[in-house]
């Protein structure tokens, strides 16, 4: 799941890997000269969005509304392979896991932009029931994710 950090009473959440979300446009779009991006500065931006209900979405929009700025061309999309082909034709901006774009990146047809608010995260997260049992594979495939895609860094949680 990648989202926020949950936390829940009757749930067990582990915080496998946090993932870095990062804004995008194509090479050559006219605010990739700036040394920074506020969210003034994509007032007037054409915006492709995620899904409605995809986890991080609210992140950016929220940033977005408290600066003022409501886009007036935002795009919503299912795909993130859909949402980079079009901000690499140049339809606009998106934010994004940076992991889902990281060849883009390599390669120079996309360009990140340094965004003066902060970075933006989430994690790859595991979510089971606290009253529901464990059978043995289930178990196993717990320690398995975690010690793959757990490290001393990424921070492991149980809710209380």
């Amino acid at each position: 799941m990648f989202e926020a950090a949950l936390q829940s009473n009757s749930l067990y959440v582990r915080h496998l890997v946090k993932e870095p979300l990062v804004l995008v446009a194509a090479a050559g779009h006219p605010l990739t000269s700036r040394s920074a991006v506020s969210p003034i500065d994509l007032e007037d931006e054409p915006i492709l969005f995620t899904e409605i209900n995809c986890g991080y979405r609210p992140l950016f929009e929220h940033t977005l509304s408290a600066a003022g700025i409501h886009p007036n061309t935002n795009l919503e999309f299912y795909s993130l392979e859909a949402i980079k082909q079009c901000v690499i034709a140049g339809l606009g901006i998106t934010l994004i896991p940076e992991v889902a774009v990281r060849h883009e990146l390599a390669t120079g047809k996309l360009v990140q932009f340094a965004w003066e608010e902060g970075a933006f995260a989430v994690w790859t997260q595991m979510v089971w029931s606290r009253h529901g049992y464990v059978c043995p594979a289930m178990d196993q495939f717990i320690t398995l994710s975690e010690s793959v895609l757990g490290s001393p860094e990424h921070e492991a949680v149980s809710a209380p």
